[in-house]
């Protein structure tokens, strides 16, 4: 049995009855049995919300009055190397990475609203708390590129954003236990009631490509300040992170368009966690 308490997990096998491993002289049921079981259901619920809010907000992304955003999103984003209307043109995984950035970044065209935004004004409503906790958290979620410095307590790492030039510690059970250190990714990280996690795509570049990564992302924040004067790093990754989809493309060298037809993630697909999720081998 998976235990949790105190913010540590252990393995114990214990009947209901059996003393508990505490010490308290008490049997399991009358002692830690009840805290851990509350502890399970919220770490439960938590992750069921994480995987219902995308399915909630990529179901709302796809409303037929947003077909034009919708297409001219998906020109962006993938640089015209995919098409629309062809048959398998995303993998699930490409899918996934694609609506998150759609949802939480893409700006429409009605007065420059993210459809996060658009979300919480209309259909929020309809979300439960653990939901909504959760959809605070990533209207605030920001796209980083970082690199893994040291694994820390439990499934912890500590990562270093190296284009802010800032650390943090991240505790993401569902992408964080496969990390090493020297690791290269891009993701959104989301600061939760819990701590800083990530949002559902999290990309791995190839060590071999983090210099050039580097060089791809101050050449393209130099450019975005000559037009934009006196902007930061912050705002440059909120309007332009669909430039580092270009550039996994390039890294993949998927140059010519993919036969295919836009698959919708199911709930399911979306709950992967990281090895299965939007890795590059």
């Amino acid at each position: 049995m998976l235990g949790f308490v105190g913010g540590n997990f252990y393995m114990a096998k214990l009947g209901r009855n059996d003393p508990c491993f505490c010490g308290s002289g008490k049997k399991y049921k009358n002692c830690h049995w009840q805290q851990q079981q509350a502890a399970t259901l919220a770490r439960l619920n938590t992750k069921r919300a994480r995987q219902s809010l995308f399915a909630r907000l990529v179901e709302f992304a796809q409303r037929p009055r947003l077909e034009a955003e919708y297409k001219s999103a998906f020109d962006l984003f993938w640089d015209g190397r995919r098409k629309l209307n062809d048959r398998g043109a995303l993998t699930s995984l490409e899918a996934i990475r694609f609506y998150e950035w759609y949802v939480v970044d893409y700006r429409t065209s009605d007065n420059r609203q993210r459809l996060i935004d658009m979300f919480r004004a209309q259909s929020a409503g309809y979300i439960t708390p653990e939901e909504r906790d959760y959809l605070g958290a990533w209207q605030s979620a920001k796209y980083a590129v970082f690199e893994v410095r040291e694994l820390a307590k439990g499934s912890a790492v500590h990562i270093y954003d190296l284009l802010r030039d800032e650390g943090h510690d991240i505790q993401d059970d569902n992408f964080t236990a496969s990390m090493k250190p020297g690791d290269v990714f891009m993701a959104r990280l989301v600061r939760h009631s819990e701590g800083m996690e990530f949002l559902l795509a999290v990309s791995q570049v190839p060590i071999t490509e983090r210099d050039n990564l580097l060089t791809f992302a101050r050449d393209k924040f130099r450019l975005y300040t000559d037009a934009h004067f006196g902007a930061n790093i912050d705002e440059f990754l909120r309007e332009s992170s669909y430039l580092f989809n270009h550039f996994l493309l390039n890294v993949r060298g998927e140059t010519a368009p993919a036969a295919g037809k836009v698959v919708m993630p199911s709930p399911a697909e979306v709950g992967k966690t990281a090895a299965t999720l939007s890795v590059i081998q």
